[in-house]
């Protein structure tokens, strides 16, 4: 092939890209064994579209590279619904890599700009912006985007959900960034299974219980001040989540207050042997 040939075959196309780096992954190589790392990726690219989608076409046109702990999602703009296809698919990553046993975590930033792909070459404004923001803002294990990108995106969002699910997907942070709340597919259980409601608000519980547990564990050992901070803000979100969730909160409440009763009973049992 020509050098004149190459280039007209050559051009970028204008994306919505999400850099994704997955947490702890040295840690990840160093204890697991080649079947467990491709598990979890096969769980990334493994997807289906919500089941409240109208437009599940959309799925169609995301596109995946992976290159060992950094993933690479990315939609071309034009197509419509594009903006909340991707921030769904990745909260779907962060979900179905939460569930891993310990869980698995994401940091990563969207953006938008020029991108090319193919093959083995990949690089543009797009990644370089959305590796940018992860390096730089994202810190915690969020996925973050500008305010300005969100303005964008919604001009080219009609309704992909059958009912007003797409604010859903994120929140605006104390510092300005907004990030994808992976833990928003809890909030619409009643909608997605009513006739199994008390299996799934089970399997809440167990997935919260879990969670909590985990972050509960690290920051009882952790003294690493980069770590914990990543995990004292997660424990805040995973809480503000709980609080959305009138029977996860009550088991929490619940489970609490036997606890209590429970250290108030082994504490009058001590001072009587003192006594």
């Amino acid at each position: 092939m020509s050098d004149s040939s190459i280039t007209e075959a050559v051009k970028y196309k204008e994306c919505y890209v999400a850099f994704l780096d997955i947490l702890g992954f040295k840690k990840l190589i160093d204890k697991s064994e080649c079947e467990d790392i491709f598990k979890i990726f096969h769980a990334v690219l493994n997807f289906e579209p919500h089941p409240l989608v109208s437009n599940s076409e959309v799925y169609n046109n995301i596109r995946y590279t992976i290159m060992s702990d950094s993933i690479v999602v990315y939609i071309e703009v034009e197509i419509e619904d594009s903006f909340i296809a991707l921030a769904d698919v990745c909260s779907q990553i962060q979900m179905k890599l939460s569930r891993n046993n310990p869980p698995i975590f994401l940091r990563g930033g969207i953006s938008q700009g020029t991108l090319y792909h193919k093959e083995r070459i990949l690089f543009g404004t797009g990644l370089t912006k959305a590796y940018i923001l992860e390096n730089t803002a994202a810190i915690y294990p969020r996925i973050i985007f500008t305010e300005e990108l969100r303005k964008k995106a919604l001009e080219n969002t009609r309704k992909l959900f059958v009912f007003d699910y797409n604010s859903m997907y994120y929140e605006k942070d104390d510092d300005g960034f907004y990030y994808i709340n992976f833990l928003h597919t809890f909030n619409y259980t009643k909608t997605l299974a009513p006739k199994n409601i008390e299996e799934i608000r089970q399997m809440d519980i167990d997935y919260f219980s879990s969670l909590l547990g985990h972050i509960e564990e690290v920051l009882g050992k952790e003294i690493d001040s980069s770590i914990r901070k990543k995990y004292l803000w997660l424990e805040n979100k995973v809480k503000k989540q709980i609080k959305r969730m009138p029977h996860v909160e009550t088991y929490f409440e619940e489970l609490y207050a036997k606890e209590k009763e429970a250290a108030d009973i082994r504490l009058n049992d001590v001072l009587k042997s003192e006594n």
